[in-house]
């Protein structure tokens, strides 16, 4: 039930898959609203806190200045500070969104090197980026395999036809060769047929 709820949803069970780009991404962003949250801070209280600073008018006026001064960093602070953590874990979704479908394909990509597993077909979630690499890994890997499935067949059917031609004609150069050729096309077969077709 859980499982089908977070497939339903598009959630994840792993947030983090590329530790460093992800972390790194980040971080900047965090670092980017920072620096924003400071300009734009002192954009806002700049007003109130240059008629503290300049000292000119009565007492009423800087105690309402200070009041303003006070009661602003109070309010805004904390606002600012939510919006951050926000962006922050927003951007990690997105990240995830990113890196996710390319970790997935490394993975693929590492097995199919490694075992020599043909990869299935791979499917993207509802929301994630990079479907037209997807449809073009899954494009190519559906006709390479047709390519292979059709060469280990011509692969065959030359086999069997020099084995047959090999026991028709007796010794000489002509069954030497077609024992050679035999020999290298079921060779060439056992490559092929490692791959699983």
């Amino acid at each position: 039930m859980r499982t089908w709820i977070r497939r339903r949803l598009g959630l994840r069970r792993v947030i983090i898959v590329e530790r460093g780009t992800q972390l790194m991404l980040v971080l900047r962003v965090v670092l980017y609203l920072v620096v924003m949250t400071v300009i734009a801070l002192g954009i806002m209280l700049y007003p109130s806190a240059s008629r503290l600073t300049v000292g000119a008018g009565s007492l009423e006026d800087l105690s309402a200045a200070s009041r303003e001064f006070l009661f602003l960093d109070l309010k805004v602070v904390p606002v600012f500070l939510a919006v951050m953590v926000a962006v922050a874990v927003h951007f990690l979704f997105v990240t995830n969104r990113i890196f996710g479908p390319l970790w997935r394909l490394t993975r693929e990509m590492r097995r199919w090197r490694e075992e020599r597993v043909w990869p299935p077909a791979m499917r993207l979630r509802r929301r994630d980026f990079h479907g037209g690499l997807f449809a073009e890994f899954n494009g190519a890997t559906e006709v390479l395999g047709q390519d292979l499935a059709a060469v280990r067949e011509q692969l065959r059917g030359i086999t069997a036809e020099a084995r047959s031609l090999a026991r028709q004609v007796d010794a000489g150069p002509t069954a030497e060769g077609l024992k050679l050729i035999d020999e290298q096309c079921r060779s060439a077969l056992e490559r092929v047929e490692r791959w699983q077709l």
